[in-house]
């Protein structure tokens, strides 16, 4: 009788061991760091543009729009964008940036510094929507200031 209370002991105790030990499983978790340059990511957009998206902060960027709609959605960039920018959202705050050709831009991130040169728009001026706050946006001109001149 006592040999079958230590064999049942020493089962249950495996098992339970066992059970333990399965449970338990080790996972790795791995902590990502951004990178030092810029990403730009490639999404769809409803209007089935493609569009470049900048989450980055304290960058220095320069991007081409060739017709594609773009996001800025980090804060404090540098950022100059050739090429026509048909659609650029800035979600971000404390951005700097130059645009060489735009048609359409929404705002909805504060203290913004943007410029641009052209439209193709039929009055020669982008669609402006502001709906942040204390943003600049305007037309460069030859004499015009930037962010960091203020």
């Amino acid at each position: 009788m006592k040999k079958i209370i230590l064999t049942s002991s020493i089962i249950a105790i495996s098992i339970f061991s066992f059970a333990q030990s399965t449970s338990k499983t080790k996972t790795k978790t791995t902590t990502k760091t951004k990178p030092k340059t810029t990403v730009v990511k490639n999404t769809q957009l409803p209007f089935r543009l493609m569009r470049f998206i900048l989450e980055n902060n304290k960058e220095d960027a320069t991007l081409t729009a060739t017709d594609k709609a773009i996001v800025i959605d980090g804060n404090e960039n540098k950022i100059t964008i050739t090429g026509n920018c048909k659609q650029i959202y800035i979600k971000g705050k404390n951005n700097d940036i130059t645009i060489e050709s735009l048609d359409n831009i929404e705002i909805t991130g504060s203290g913004n510094f943007v410029s641009w040169e052209k439209s193709t728009n039929t009055n020669g001026k982008p669609t402006v929507k502001d709906k942040g706050g204390y943003n600049n946006v305007g037309k460069k001109s030859g004499q015009a200031l930037d962010k960091s001149d203020n």
